[in-house]
C-alpha cells in the first residue's frame, strides 16, 4: 500500500477525508461500518472526484462525502483502494462513532481519553447515540452532556439547537433514574450535569429568559436534596454563583442572598460526603471557589459594597474550553449583565418615585 488516510472528520453534515500518497486505482471505496461488521459501500472515481494537490512532493487527495445522514447509524468509515483497506493516521477521526452495546458505550465514551478527538465528529457521534442507541437512558444522558459541550465548541447554530432539544428530553428523564452514587449513572447527579450544559447553550443562543429558567429549576431541585453526591457540587455551585450574580447585578437583593445561601448549604452537604479520592476531591476546589465568591457577594451586599468583578465570576462559572466557544459565551455573558444593569436602574427609579 503506497498511501494512507491522513485525515478524516465530519464537517457540516459530510465526511471530509484526505488520502496521502499515490492512489494506484481508479475506484476508491468507502465502507460505512455498522453492527456485526456489516457495511454499506460508496464508490468514487480517482482523480475525477477528488481535489488532488502536491504538498512538499507528496500527493494529497481530498474529498467530501456530502450528506452522510442516510448512512446512520454507523460506527466507522473505512477507505479501501484496490481491494485493500487503507491504513489510517492519528488524525483520522471517523471511527468509534457509535456503540451497539452498553459495554462498547462505556469503553468508548465514559473516559475523555477514549472519545473521538475532533469536536464536530464527536458531536455527530453523540447525535447518533441519542437517536439510534437502544441502551440505557443514563448512557443517553452522558451522550447528551458530551453533545452539548461539543456543540458549544463548534458554534454551529443548528447543532446547538438540536443539542439543546435533546438535553431537555434527558433532563426530564433523569428524574426517573435511580440514585446510584455513581457520577455516570446517578439520576440526581446527571440532572445537574445536564442543566450545566443547558444554561451554557441557552446563553450562547441568546435566550436569556430560558437560561434563567433552567438555572432556577435546578436550584429549586437541589435546595431539597438532603444527601447530594460530592461531585455534584462541581457544577451546581458554579450555576448558583452565576444565578446569584445576575440577581446581584439586577438589584434583586433578596433573591441574590437566597441563592447564595442555597449555594453554601448545598456545598456543605456535598462536602460532608467527600471521599478519599484524589481526582474527585480536587474537583471540589472549583465548587469551593464558587461558594467563596458567593459568600463575598453576600457580605458585600450586607455591607452595601458592590464591587464584585465580573471577569472573576465568568472564569468560575464557564465550562466551555474552545477559544471560539469561550469568546461567544463571554460576549453573551456581558450582554446579559448589561440587561441586568438596565433592570437595576429601572428598579432604582421606581423605588425613588
Amino acid at each position: 500500500m503506497t498511501c494512507s488516510v491522513s485525515r478524516g472528520c465530519v464537517r457540516a453534515g459530510g465526511a471530509w477525508i484526505q488520502i496521502e500518497g499515490e492512489v494506484n486505482a481508479r475506484l476508491v471505496t468507502f465502507q460505512f461500518r455498522g453492527e456485526s461488521d456489516s457495511a454499506v459501500t460508496l464508490e468514487r472515481v480517482w482523480p475525477d472526484d477528488f481535489d488532488v494537490v502536491s504538498e512538499g512532493g507528496t500527493q494529497m487527495s481530498s474529498i467530501v462525502l456530502a450528506n452522510i445522514e442516510g448512512f446512520r447509524p454507523f460506527c466507522a468509515l473505512e477507505v479501501w483502494v484496490g481491494g485493500e483497506r487503507v491504513p489510517e493516521g492519528p488524525h483520522y477521526h471517523l471511527k468509534n462513532m457509535f456503540a451497539y452495546t452498553e459495554t462498547d458505550f462505556e469503553a468508548r465514551y465514559f473516559r475523555l481519553k477514549n472519545r473521538v478527538k475532533d469536536a464536530e465528529t464527536l458531536a455527530f457521534s453523540m447525535r447518533q447515540i441519542l437517536e439510534f442507541y437502544q441502551g440505557r437512558e443514563d448512557h443517553k444522558c452522558v451522550a447528551a452532556v458530551i453533545y452539548g459541550y461539543k456543540a458549544l465548541d463548534t458554534l454551529r447554530v443548528d447543532c446547538m439547537n438540536d443539542a439543546k432539544d435533546k438535553l431537555y428530553r434527558q433532563y426530564k428523564l433523569a428524574s426517573q433514574l435511580p440514585l446510584t452514587d455513581n457520577p455516570r449513572t446517578d439520576g440526581d447527579h446527571l440532572r445537574i450535569s445536564l442543566a450545566m450544559v443547558l444554561w451554557h447553550l441557552e446563553l450562547c443562543l441568546g435566550r436569556r429568559k430560558e437560561c434563567f429558567e433552567i438555572l432556577d429549576d435546578v436550584l429549586e431541585f437541589c435546595e431539597k436534596l438532603s444527601n447530594p453526591m460530592p461531585g455534584s457540587a462541581y457544577n451546581l455551585c458554579r450555576m448558583a454563583l452565576f444565578r446569584a450574580y445576575t440577581h446581584f447585578r439586577s438589584g434583586e437583593i433578596e433573591d441574590c442572598i437566597r441563592v447564595n445561601e442555597i449555594n453554601f448549604n448545598f456545598y456543605v452537604r456535598s462536602y460532608g460526603r467527600a471521599e478519599m479520592h484524589a481526582v474527585r476531591f480536587t474537583e471540589m476546589i472549583d465548587a469551593h471557589h464558587a461558594v467563596a465568591l458567593s459568600l463575598q457577594m453576600r457580605e458585600k451586599l450586607l455591607s452595601s459594597k458592590r464591587n464584585i468583578d465580573s471577569d472573576t465570576v465568568f472564569s468560575s462559572v464557564n465550562r466551555v474550553t474552545s477559544d471560539q466557544g469561550m469568546e461567544k459565551i463571554r460576549t453573551q455573558y456581558k450582554a446579559v449583565l448589561r440587561t441586568c444593569d438596565k433592570l437595576k436602574r429601572t428598579l432604582t427609579l421606581v423605588a425613588a418615585q
